[in-house]
């Protein structure tokens, strides 16, 4: 087993902060005070750390889309996106959670895996799986009304368990075999006590809530940190600051969109958390896409 780094790195410490105070005010705030903290957390820093894709087109050297304006196959993509929840939402729901499993599991390992092999692929995958699975199965009653609604599919509850169960089996025999061929490195006794905080989070918090601990503190701040130091170099205030710059236009016009939509709907909780997702997963389908596309070639 692994024993480097017998501490958190500082930015791990600072999410397992920041985890603790939002879970100390799930404790002392109703599950509606909750959820507007987890929107408010969604719709700034959620939705910032994806505000910059096309910066990061752009920056890639060999970039397929170099005579074009990537806006417009950007566009395109969230447009299909929004009218896939339109007329097939069952399957765009199912592609987006999946989509999201590989994203959450690639940005958490991708710099824990050298050399990057296919297998790699399947473990991330399965490590978001895990907790998603985590989140849907201790939230199952705000998750099956969400899927119910959006979908008109009923889906029992069992799934989650299922699916998380299945995960990680795989997740331990590749880690296993990464272990023996030396090619992911990382403190497996930090990734169970995480595991087990992600549980106890997802347990005590509401749905929206517990989503936008993990989503804010352990995903799009670290990667918001690999953005900026893929486009400057390096992450400091300077630098933090230029990102900002390069990315308010599309920042406000996705929040003037998000604001508008979910103040029309704010009197129908359900139909209000429905169209909440869908609006995410429109503009979170091509940030994933978009980092995919970094991820596996960072010097293209």
């Amino acid at each position: 087993m692994n024993t480097k780094g017998l501490f958190f790195s500082p930015q791990a410490s600072f999410a397992l902060v920041a985890t603790f105070f939002a879970l100390w005010l799930a404790v002392y705030f109703d599950s509606i005070t909750e959820d507007y903290f987890g929107y408010v957390l969604i719709i700034t820093i959620g939705i910032l750390h994806g505000a910059n894709d096309l910066r990061l087109i752009g920056s890639l050297k060999s970039n397929i889309l170099a005579n074009t304006n990537p806006l417009i196959p950007y566009l395109l993509v969230v447009a299909l996106t929004a009218l896939s929840f339109y007329f097939i939402p069952g399957l765009a729901l199912l592609f987006f959670v999946l989509l999201s499993c590989y994203h959450f599991g690639e940005q958490h390992w991708v710099g824990k895996t050298q050399p990057l092999k296919t297998v790699h692929n399947i473990f991330f995958m399965c490590y978001g799986t895990i907790i998603f699975s985590l989140l849907f199965y201790l939230n199952s009653e705000e998750t099956v009304a969400v899927i119910n609604n959006i979908s008109g599919i009923l889906i029992p509850k069992i799934i989650f368990l299922y699916s998380g169960g299945i995960s990680f089996a795989i997740c331990i025999l590749i880690a296993f075999q990464s272990q023996l061929d030396k090619s992911l490195s990382t403190n497996w006794i930090e990734e169970i006590f995480l595991l087990l905080v992600f549980a106890l989070v997802f347990t005590i918090a509401s749905l929206i809530w517990a989503f936008a601990i993990y989503f804010i503190f352990w995903h799009s701040i670290p990667s918001l940190n690999d953005q900026v130091q893929m486009l400057y170099g390096k992450s400091d205030s300077s630098n933090i600051r230029s990102y900002l710059k390069s990315s308010w236009l599309y920042y406000v016009l996705a929040i003037i969109g998000l604001g508008a939509t979910l103040y029309f709907l704010r009197d129908k909780e359900q139909l209000f958390l429905s169209v909440f997702f869908s609006f995410l997963a429109a503009i979170t389908i091509p940030h994933v896409l978009v980092m995919m596309r970094i991820y596996r070639n960072p010097d293209a």
